[in-house]
């Protein structure tokens, strides 16, 4: 059985909390009640949500300690593992959690920073793009094409030529 210590405040879907809401038709007078499954605020500084010795406990599923709170859901960072299977439950959410302002870089500009890292991805497209040079141009196409250019400059020098000479 998975169990975790709370380090803070926490809104936990702990089956059975619910909250009522009563209204009255106006018409009959009958009272209708809506019942809408909430979090629980459980705080470990509060005497009261701290049933066990260990301070306030959850836990996974049925056959924890019975001052545990039995809880649906995945863990946080801000729970700390009492057992091994609540470590390896632990470990694998680990890879998600990111403080978000730790993440940060730590120069302090967030501009500046923010603007380094999207010239770092261009830089990094820009290195995997495949230029069209590159791509293997042959040298008998290279030459031919070049004859082709040389023929059209010839010929549009010797039609700007005729031109002028009517004018």
């Amino acid at each position: 059985m998975a169990r975790w210590r709370l380090t803070a405040p926490h809104y936990l879907n702990i089956p059975g909390t619910q909250y009522r809401y009563e209204e009255t038709d106006r018409e009959s007078g009958e009272v209708v009640q809506h019942h809408f499954d909430v979090g629980r605020y459980l705080d470990p500084e509060n005497p009261r949500d701290c049933r066990s010795p260990e301070g306030c406990v959850v836990c996974d599923g049925e056959g924890g300690n019975s001052r545990d709170w039995v809880y649906k859901g995945s863990p946080t960072p801000d729970m700390e593992p009492l057992d091994d299977s609540a470590k390896v439950i632990t470990d694998k959410f680990m890879a998600q959690w990111q403080h978000p302002i730790e993440s940060l870089p730590a120069s302090g500009d967030y501009s500046r920073d923010l603007l380094a890292s999207f010239e770092k991805q261009l830089a990094d497209v820009m290195t995997k793009a495949v230029s069209p040079a590159t791509t293997g141009v042959s040298l008998a196409d290279f030459k031919a094409l070049q004859e082709q250019v040389a023929q059209l400059a010839a010929r549009n020098i010797e039609l700007e030529a005729n031109t002028q000479r009517r004018v």
